[in-house]
């Protein structure tokens, strides 16, 4: 038993729609004689050993009260990104974040979204004279917003993580934030998603990054992680997808949709380049035979998790290049992945090398930030820490080395954070160098 709605779309709240929508996939259906005048998703969280309960989706039960600001606002709309979105109004120091809305990539969708902005301005008196989105142009959300009265501020996707995990604890202090995420719309076209920040409110610069990797045709690889796979391995590597050991990539995939997939890499052609961790976890996932094709969000991440075994520390060797960015570059361990296969090591000791991999060049890229800018504050931010495997590595190193790690807890580490974070940058004025 669950609540009535075709995945990814709004839950439906009314009789007439649930006979047109679900007749053909429900056997029964509970209704009552009392209208439901708005919808709400359940709220989901987990626990985090010392720190506490974490939302992942903010809903029922939390929405709409208010989250302070760490400043006051002027009337303010943060429009929220295009998936797990949320909608923030602010005014004050109260900012009201909208329950989870979803993904606003259908038209159910984007009527519960402007259905709901439409009542939050009535039931909070609050007409907002600034509008703040993402720098996507593409974003559903960014185009509904050039389309609503008032001055138009673009933030980018991981700025605004950063700024919604300051905003929540009310950190004015110079900060090093880590953002982790697939997909957010960089300032140079890429499509960013390792990141990782030094700043404050008012000024952030990013200091260091994943290397840029090819993602061949853009959505049909993130549907497909065999894809990304083939890709990373390819650039990174160049070695052929056939000198790979037996255990590698052990999918049934098309030597036409192979040589595609090189042709586009070699040619520089339908492709764009990403810093994405969830991109990395998806090839690795794929690497060790644990998922194909995704199904729903971040499934190849999920199952990657669910594999590694707590008991293991060792690590795969990586390489940053000084700079400005820093660069991390992941050749090695793609290439230590491909190894461990090659020997026979079990998927689960592959898995968690690999997470604690990612730990390893975090602390070290935290440590040589901090070296430069004496920066002792740490902010997690980003879909990729809903992984409870790698959010509590963190949280034990960093808090170990002696830094004062932050992460979510009254906002999503996820994209439904990034509507408060689009509020405060938008009011503050924050400029990326």
């Amino acid at each position: 038993m669950t609540s009535g709605n075709i995945q990814d779309e709004p839950i439906v709240i009314d009789d007439r729609t649930m006979e047109q929508r679900l007749r053909h996939i429900v056997s029964y259906s509970l209704t009552h004689n009392r209208a439901i005048h708005n919808r709400c998703d359940d709220s989901v969280g987990f626990y985090v050993k010392g720190k506490g309960f974490s939302l992942m989706r903010r809903s029922r039960g939390y929405a709409p009260a208010p989250i302070r600001t760490p400043v006051a606002v002027r009337p303010t709309l943060g429009v929220g990104p295009l998936l797990k979105n949320t909608f923030t109004l602010a005014r004050g120091n109260d900012a009201y974040v909208s329950p989870h809305i979803g993904d606003l990539d259908n038209l159910e969708t984007l009527e519960y979204f402007t259905g709901l902005v439409e009542r939050y301005t009535r039931w909070f008196k609050i007409q907002p004279e600034l509008i703040v989105h993402d720098m996507h142009p593409d974003y559903l959300s960014t185009k509904l917003a050039r389309k609503m009265s008032g001055k138009k501020i673009a933030i980018q996707h991981h700025v605004a993580h950063v700024l919604s995990c300051l905003g929540e604890y009310k950190i004015e202090d110079n900060a090093i934030g880590i953002t982790f995420d697939g997909t957010g719309f960089g300032s140079d076209g890429k499509i960013w998603g390792g990141e990782f920040f030094v700043g404050n409110m008012r000024r952030v610069h990013r200091i260091a990054h994943l290397e840029y990797l090819p993602l061949p045709g853009g959505e049909s690889s993130i549907r497909k992680p065999y894809r990304i796979a083939v890709a990373y391995v390819t650039t990174l590597l160049n070695r052929s997808i056939k000198s790979l050991p037996g255990r590698a990539l052990p999918f049934r995939v098309s030597p036409r949709e192979i040589a595609t997939i090189l042709r586009m890499c070699k040619d520089q052609r339908n492709l764009v380049y990403t810093s994405s961790m969830g991109r990395l976890f998806d090839c690795v996932s794929a690497l060790l035979g644990i998922t194909k094709q995704i199904t729903y969000e971040a499934e190849a991440a999920i199952n990657l998790e669910h594999c590694a075994r707590t008991a293991i520390r060792s690590i795969y060797p990586y390489d940053i290049e000084e700079g400005d960015p820093f660069i991390i570059r992941v050749g090695a361990v793609v290439d230590g992945v491909i190894r461990d296969l090659a020997r026979g090591l079990d998927t689960g000791t592959i898995a968690a090398r690999f997470h604690n991999t990612i730990v390893r060049f975090s602390l070290e890229m935290v440590k040589k930030v901090s070296r430069i800018y004496g920066v002792k504050n740490v902010c997690l931010s980003g879909g990729v820490f809903q992984n409870r495997y790698l959010l509590e590595r963190m949280l034990f190193v960093l808090e170990n080395a002696g830094y004062r790690v932050f992460m979510h807890r009254k906002l999503p580490t996820n994209d439904g954070c990034i509507s408060y974070g689009q509020v405060i940058g938008g009011n503050v004025g924050t400029e990326m160098q």
